[in-house]
Order: C-alpha cells, then sequence, then structure tokens
C-alpha cells in the first residue's frame, strides 16, 4: 500500500511539474487477408474462399455490427475506428476465382462490396498491407516456394501493380501503410519516401525469423527507438531516426494482451507526465480471437485512463497523423490533371494549389485495354506542376489514375476514364430473365453474390446490358456447376444476330466461358439468349461480363519459370507451359527456342492460337548425368507489345530415384474406404486423405519396380498439416511380402519429403510402400490419414538377392508382428532355413490357447501369415512357432 501511495504522489507531482497531461492516441486495425485458400508451395491457380467477409456469423460481420462496436469507446465517446489494410500482391493475382473483378484486389473488393456501409458510418479507414512473397528456391533444391523476398527490389514491379490496381480499380491508395512480416529495407523505405507518408510496421524490439524454406518472419527492428512517439527514419538506415519525409511508428499486436498492457502502461505513464503518445494496435481478422484482443485493448486503455488521468482517442492512421503533425490542416489539396495532345500520342500535366507530399512527381497510373497496368514518371514543370515523360497512344488507354496527398495526409484523386468500365450482371439482376427450362439455386464455391443458378435439362435465359458508350465488347460469364458440352449464345447486337456454338465441356466453375467480341450498340438494345441444348446435363449461371477492354492480340502465359524441381537421372520430367491468346485477332507464335541440351518442346512452328484460345505446350527435361541444369526458353510472336518472353527453366538431377504420386494411376491404389482429395497439396495437383475414426485399416499402396539393386531412402510427402493422425504405418513391401514396417506421426515435417529409413530393394520386382491406419491414435476424432507422394532415392547401386536361392533365410526365426498395437489384423512373419514341419499358435495372458494353424510340412524360405482378431478382446497375447529346428515366442497387443 505504501509503495502505491509513494507512486502515485511522484505521478501527481509529475503532473504539476510538467502542467496538463498528454493525450494517447490509438491507431487500432487489422492486417487483412484471406487465409483459406492462401497455399505457398503452389505457384498458381490457388482458389480463395470468401466466407471471412460475407459470412454473417463470421469476424468481418461480427466486428461490423453496432452492438459490437458501440460499446468500445475512447474518452470522449467515440467508437473504435478501425484501419484496414487490406492484403494484395502476388498470391492472389494468379488465383482462378470469378466472384470478384479484380483478382489481385479480392480482400478489398469483398470488404467493400459487405462493409462500405459500415465502414462509412465508423469513419474506418481503407488502406493497403502488402507481404513480400517471391516465388523462389532460396536452399538451391529446385523446390520453390513463395519464401519472403529479402530484397524490395525482388517485389517493386508486383507492388508497383498493387498500388496502380488499388488506385485504379478501388480508388483507394495508402496514405499510411503495413508491410507483411513487419519487413523493410532501405529500398523499399526509398520507394515509399515519394509517395507514401505514413509507415506503420515498426515491431521494435523484433529481430530474426525462420530462413528455412519456405521462409516467413525475417524480421529486424532491433536498433529502432522504443518511444510510442512517430518520428522521421534515417536514408541509410530504416530502423533509426533521420531527416527523410515519411513518418515511422511502432506497433503492437493486440491479440497479444500482456504485451499489450505492458506497452499501453508505458504510454500512459508517459502521457500523464505530458508527453502525448501514439502507437499502431494491430491483429487479423480472421484470428478467431480478433474481437477478444479488441475488447480487451479497450477495457486496458479504459483502467489506465482512469488510472492516470489521461485521455485517449480512437483515430483511424491519418486522422491520428493529422492531429499529431497539423490539427488544423483538414483541407486536401486541389488537383488538375489535364491532356498533352501530341497527335495520337497522349502525355499529362498535373498541378496542385499547393504544397505536396510527392514533391518529386505525383503517382500516376494508367489501365490500358490490353488490361496491363503502367505508371507513368513524370517531371518537374515548376512549382507544384508536373508533366508525364513519355507519351502513350491513346487509342490504348483505359484509365488514368493520379493521386497527390500533402504531408499531414490529405488525399486528392482524380480518375480521366477514356473507356466506360465493364459491366457485371449477376444472374439476379431484373436483366436476366429464365426463358425455359428448370432452374435451381447453385451455392456451391465462391460465386458473385454467392449464389447462381442451374439448369437441369435445356432451357434458355436472357440478359439484357444497359451499355453506356457503344463499341466493340468482349462477352464472358461463369457458368459454375456446368457440364454442358452442347451449348449456344444468341447475340443480338447493334441490328445483328450472331450464333456462337459450344460443342466442348463449357467451363464451369471457377474459370471465364468467353462467348466472342460484339459491336454494342448504346442503351439497352441488345440482348444474349443463353440456351443448353443438352437434355442430360447442366448448365450454369452466376455472373455475365461485358468489358470493352479489347486487345487485338494478349499473349498470357500461366508462369514466369518453369521448375521441374528434383529430376531422377536417366529419368524424364513433363512441365506444360500454357499459351493463352485473350486478344481478338490470331496470335502467331514465331518460334520458342531454347539455349541448352537437356529440354525438348514437343511442339511444331509457327503455331496459330485463336482469339480468347489456350495450347498447352510440353517441355520435357530428361539428363543421363548428374547436374544442376539452368536454361531459358524465348517465345517470338506477333504481340506487338510484348513480342519478345524470356521464361527462365531449372531443373536438378542430383539424385537417382522414383517417384510415385497419388495422381498416377497404375502406381497409386486405395483401399476400399472413403478417401477424398484434399484441397491441400505439397505435391502434384492434388493430395489423398480419409478420416481414420471409423476407418482402421484404410491404407494406400504406391508402387513401383526398380531399374536399380541396392540401398534406397524411402521418403514420403503430406501437405503441410496439423490434422493428420500420429500413427501412420509405413509397410514396405516386396513383390507383395511385407519386408519391414515404420509407425509415422505425419503431421512432423509435413511439407518436405520426410525419409521413412532406409532398405535394400531388388530391381525389376514391384516394390510398394503402403501407408496405413491401423489404429492407435489416442484422438482420432477429426484427424486424417494423408497420401500425397512417395520417392524411392537410389544411396548405393548394390547386389540384393531376389532368386529362390537367395531368398532361403540363413536360419529359423520369428519376426515380430506389425503392426504392432494393431486393431483386428496384424501380420505374422517367419523364416525356415531348411524344410520343416511347423505350426503357429496363439495365446491369451492367461496361457489359453485361442487359435492354431498347422501349416504341415513346409519348404525353406520366408513366409507370412495375416491374424484377424475380431472374436478376441483388447489384451496382450503371445503367438509360438514350433519348428523341427526349436520353438519362438513374441508377443503382440491387441487394441480396439
Amino acid at each position: 500500500m505504501l509503495k502505491k501511495m509513494v507512486c502515485l504522489f511522484v505521478l501527481l507531482m509529475a503532473m504539476i511539474i510538467n502542467g496538463e497531461s498528454g493525450k494517447v492516441y490509438l491507431v487500432v486495425g487489422s492486417d487483412t487477408a484471406i487465409w483459406d485458400g492462401l497455399s505457398i508451395s503452389q505457384y498458381d491457380n490457388r482458389y480463395f474462399k470468401g466466407h471471412l467477409y460475407a459470412d454473417p456469423a463470421g469476424n468481418a460481420y461480427t466486428v461490423m455490427d453496432t452492438s459490437f462496436r458501440l460499446r468500445l469507446k475512447d474518452s470522449f465517446g467515440t467508437p473504435m475506428k478501425m484501419t484496414w489494410w487490406m492484403m494484395a500482391g502476388n498470391v492472389f493475382h494468379l488465383s482462378c476465382n470469378c466472384n470478384i473483378p479484380i483478382r489481385n484486389n479480392i480482400t478489398l473488393n469483398l470488404m467493400k462490396k459487405y462493409h462500405m456501409d459500415a465502414i462509412n458510418v465508423y469513419d474506418d479507414q481503407l488502406t493497403l498491407h502488402y507481404h513480400n512473397y517471391y516465388w523462389s528456391d532460396t536452399n538451391g533444391d529446385n523446390i520453390f516456394y513463395y519464401n519472403q523476398g529479402l530484397d524490395f527490389l525482388l517485389n517493386e514491379d508486383d507492388y508497383e501493380e498493387c498500388l496502380m490496381k488499388y488506385l485504379i480499380e478501388d480508388d483507394v491508395f495508402p496514405v499510411s501503410f503495413r508491410s507483411g512480416w513487419h519487413y523493410m529495407d532501405n529500398a523499399w523505405q526509398s520507394y515509399q519516401e515519394k509517395f507514401i507518408p505514413f509507415d506503420m510496421s515498426n515491431a521494435y524490439p523484433s529481430y530474426g525469423g525462420d530462413y528455412n524454406e519456405p521462409t516467413n518472419n525475417i524480421i529486424d527492428w532491433s536498433e529502432s527507438p522504443s518511444e510510442f512517439v512517430p518520428y522521421h527514419p534515417n536514408a541509410n538506415n530504416y530502423q533509426i531516426k533521420g531527416d527523410l519525409k515519411q513518418w515511422r511508428l511502432r506497433s503492437i499486436c493486440f491479440t497479444s494482451i500482456n504485451w499489450t498492457r505492458e506497452n499501453l502502461e508505458i504510454m500512459f505513464q508517459e502521457a500523464a507526465n505530458g508527453n502525448d503518445q501514439m502507437a499502431c494496435f494491430w491483429s487479423h481478422l480472421p484470428q478467431t480471437d480478433f474481437m477478444l484482443g479488441m475488447d480487451s485493448l479497450n477495457a486496458i486503455a479504459h483502467r489506465l485512463s482512469n488510472q492516470y488521468n489521461v485521455d485517449f482517442m480512437y483515430c483511424k492512421d491519418t486522422e491520428a497523423m493529422g492531429l499529431w503533425i497539423n490539427p488544423e490542416d483538414t483541407i486536401a489539396p486541389v488537383l488538375t490533371v489535364n491532356e498533352i495532345i501530341e497527335g495520337d500520342n497522349r502525355r499529362f500535366t498535373i498541378e496542385t494549389d499547393g504544397p505536396v507530399f510527392q514533391t518529386d512527381e505525383p503517382f500516376v497510373a494508367m489501365k490500358t485495354k490490353n488490361e496491363t497496368y503502367q505508371r507513368l514518371s513524370c517531371s518537374i514543370v515548376s512549382k507544384n506542376r508536373w508533366e508525364t515523360v513519355n507519351a502513350v497512344p491513346a487509342d490504348n488507354i483505359a484509365k488514368i489514375s493520379v493521386t497527390v496527398c500533402d504531408s499531414v495526409g490529405n488525399q486528392a484523386k482524380t480518375h480521366l476514364d477514356y473507356l466506360t468500365d465493364d459491366i457485371y450482371i449477376d444472374d439476379k439482376d431484373n436483366s436476366v430473365q429464365e426463358l425455359s427450362g428448370t432452374w435451381n439455386d447453385y451455392n456451391t464455391g465462391e460465386l458473385w453474390n454467392l449464389s447462381a443458378r442451374k439448369l437441369e435439362g435445356t432451357g434458355s435465359v436472357s440478359i439484357t446490358p444497359s451499355i453506356e458508350t457503344p463499341g466493340i465488347y468482349s462477352i464472358l460469364f461463369h457458368g459454375p456447376g456446368s457440364t454442358s458440352d452442347s451449348a449456344q449464345c444468341v447475340v443480338n447486337h447493334n441490328g445483328i444476330v450472331d450464333t456462337v456454338f459450344f460443342n466442348k465441356v463449357l467451363s464451369g466453375s471457377d474459370k471465364w466461358q468467353h462467348v466472342g467480341f460484339f459491336e454494342m450498340s448504346a442503351g439497352t438494345g441488345n440482348k444474349l439468349i443463353l440456351e443448353n441444348l443438352a437434355t442430360d446435363k447442366q448448365f450454369g449461371l452466376d455472373v455475365v461480363r461485358f468489358t470493352p477492354l479489347v486487345a487485338d492480340r494478349k499473349m498470357v502465359l500461366n508462369r514466369e519459370i518453369i521448375s521441374f524441381g528434383d529430376v531422377s537421372v536417366t529419368d524424364s520430367a513433363v512441365q506444360y507451359l500454357s499459351i493463352s491468346n485473350f486478344g481478338r485477332l490470331d496470335l502467331r507464335i514465331e518460334s520458342i527456342v531454347h539455349d541448352g541440351d537437356k529440354i525438348t518442346i514437343d511442339a511444331e512452328f509457327p503455331m496459330i492460337i485463336g482469339a480468347m484460345e489456350e495450347v498447352r505446350i510440353p517441355i520435357i527435361f530428361s539428363t543421363d548425368n548428374f547436374c544442376d541444369y539452368s536454361d531459358v526458353i524465348t517465345i517470338q510472336t506477333n504481340d506487338m507489345l510484348n513480342p519478345t518472353v524470356i521464361i527462365p527453366v531449372v531443373a536438378s538431377a542430383t539424385s537417382l530415384y522414383k517417384l510415385v504420386d497419388n495422381d498416377e494411376g497404375q502406381g497409386y491404389h486405395e483401399s476400399n474406404h472413403v478417401w477424398f482429395t484434399s484441397v491441400a497439396t505439397s505435391w502434384g495437383p492434388t493430395s489423398r486423405c480419409v478420416y481414420i475414426s471409423g476407418n482402421v485399416g484404410a491404407y494406400a499402396d504406391f508402387t513401383e519396380t526398380l531399374k536399380f539393386s541396392g540401398s534406397y531412402d524411402v521418403q514420403y510427402i503430406v501437405p503441410k498439416t496439423e490434422n493428420a493422425t500420429n500413427n501412420a504405418c509405413y509397410v514396405i513391401l516386396i513383390d507383395g511380402i511385407p519386408l519391414d514396417s515404420v509407425y509415422v506421426d505425419q503431421n512432423a515435417g509435413s511439407g518436405a519429403f520426410v525419409s521413412i529409413r532406409e532398405f535394400d530393394l531388388p530391381k525389376d520386382i514391384l516394390i510398394t510402400l503402403r501407408i496405413a491406419y491401423y489404429g492407435g491414435d489416442p484422438y482420432p476424432s477429426g484427424k486424417v490419414l494423408r497420401a500425397d507422394a512417395v520417392k524411392f532415392i537410389l544411396i548405393e547401386e548394390k547386389e540384393v538377392g531376389v532368386s529362390q536361392e537367395a531368398n532361403i533365410p540363413l536360419e529359423f526365426g520369428l519376426m515380430q508382428n506389425y503392426p504392432n498395437p494393431f486393431n483386428n489384423r496384424t501380420t505374422i512373419e517367419y523364416a525356415l532355413a531348411a524344410p520343416s514341419c511347423v505350426e503357429l499358435m496363439i495365446y491369451n495372458l492367461r496361457g489359453r490357447l485361442i487359435d492354431r494353424m498347422d501349416y504341415g510340412n513346409q519348404s525353406a524360405g520366408s513366409y507370412h501369415f495375416s491374424w484377424d482378431s475380431e472374436m478376441h478382446s483388447s489384451g496382450l497375447y503371445v503367438y509360438v512357432l514350433k519348428t523341427d529346428s526349436g520353438t519362438f515366442k513374441k508377443k503382440m497387443l491387441l487394441i480396439k
């Protein structure tokens, strides 16, 4: 008690000496992503699920609900304002989602779509969160991941494209910013210095990270100031104070409640001494404890506010910094953008009515009709006046967007539209009329407005768009659940009627089905009629897109690098390069050539790819020598905007092995249990799993015939997992006869190949690795047995006996049963060094004989017997082998 009285006396005296206490400014927000579908081992075709934003019972709706938010108020009665740092870039733009206009912007789009009204009510802020994922192989094993890029220059192009897409597509440009993993380097800081005034990524005193692939959380803020006061960083060391224009602010994870309490205590103590304090408090919206963290932060702040007699304010990012720098300045700059006409080309003048943060140049972004993005560099003409440097063809411009802000963060934006926005018509829109057939709701997958319609058998539907500007439009639709291979689209446009036939299976879920390019008149005089002609197949309709973004030719590749990974010497591997033409004219591939001698391109050139068509070109790697191989593929086309494309190729052939994947039909077999395809993968396009509860005895066999006898390191891989069984039995069989078994926790080391152990294996005989569950997991509920791929790696070539004579054991013996412990069924093996009469008996612990097998006279060799214990209870049993050479005993444990 005396100690508390002394502390309060000291605090009171400090307040008297220093005068008025300071304020505490709390910037609360979320680094907001989509975790469901985020696979960092998969280059493209990710599928992100938006229930975090769309589910009324999910976290986003809860945080936006007035019954929750209005109870979190600051000292002035203002509800907690949230700054939503929305993640974009790299891992998102190669997804296959069709439920949003721009895949890169998926988190921002869904947040605006479902919660923009609430954001406006609470005066929340939308801005950018960016993770510097970079598709790479940091340890040189030719297995690629989205590792953390440790040099901003690796991510600069992608980052800049994110900024442009946010500005052009969603009218959002960050005034404040938070980096993924709190990563920062001097190059990134230098880029921010040009355009973005506030960075709230400082995570003092954090230092460290995981340098093992996939690399992540690599961070260093150990030298930065510990104070909760915004500061200008140093150009040569992003951590320390300096004289740059931008500001940096400390951040605390508010779902780390003890860390939050400790640092809030420091802030309120300092404020009681008359020093204003500010910090960013963040967490992740998908976290289950997100709302608990918000509640705890609010409760701690109120307790400390009362204890120290210090007011605190909930502010969004720009508001807090504006109050800190100059609370009187709340007026955004006046921004003027004009064309400079130079024949068929355009440049632009940009002018403001006063000083702005972007002194060297404003941020100017262009979107082209090819759906590409380009930042237009500017030069200074005079005070507060700039011009873009390079002229661009006027007929290729879709949009120009410009943004600036003043030093306080007041922002101005201007958009110039050269082409109208895309039109998206949902299946529930009034302009959609179901004309005939049996239509039902379809709710599977990620859909435009959470639902679609599906037609069973024949029928039709009409769509009538409202076209603002006449011109050529590309028409596409998303048809989830479609199985039809006979459909048509009748397009009535500009007084012309065209019919497009679909004689192949429609694209279905998660792909846009292209209809064609059509000259459309303004108004509502154009109409589409989609008709299913297949009586026994389905036709789905979710959304129809009309876009004026029509390129003459546009080559799109499915990858920027071709990595074969680890390929066995003497073997071959195939990767497919998909080339699409997203233009309205034929794309001519003049040639695809390479420099090295170990890849083959299985195609003839020149090759013509029609409008909106795709071809898959096999790229084959093979070698008879050990090597680390690198090459480049050069593609020459008549795409005038992108005539030459170079793709790196890498492969590693440093071992001799055989790999068997679950997607290989002949080399993979499953037991008669309910196996299913998992959304998680580590090798190949899919993986398989089965729930272990109620499925004791389930197994999957990976089989291969080896070319060389020798010692092999047998490895397996399953996806990164936490819900796999910790008691998977891996059995190695030679020509169907078990050799050995090993029990494995499939969660340990998941996501990478894990060695089981080395085995001596013969050539030219079927080898099987069986992955099985025989019971023994103490907590089976919700757990699965996983199967993805296995690898037999040759360690040493040597003779492994396979003849009848070589198979004769050198001595009599009884082996330990496997699996052990077991549930219902186990295998018992024994060896005879010479012909013998054989009798196998099984006893319970009381010495009672419960089973007996009399095999009579058997030849020398190895034998195995499968014992079914279904009629017996759990317990310890003894099995006895009686031979002419003697009697052998072992114990086994039955667990049911």
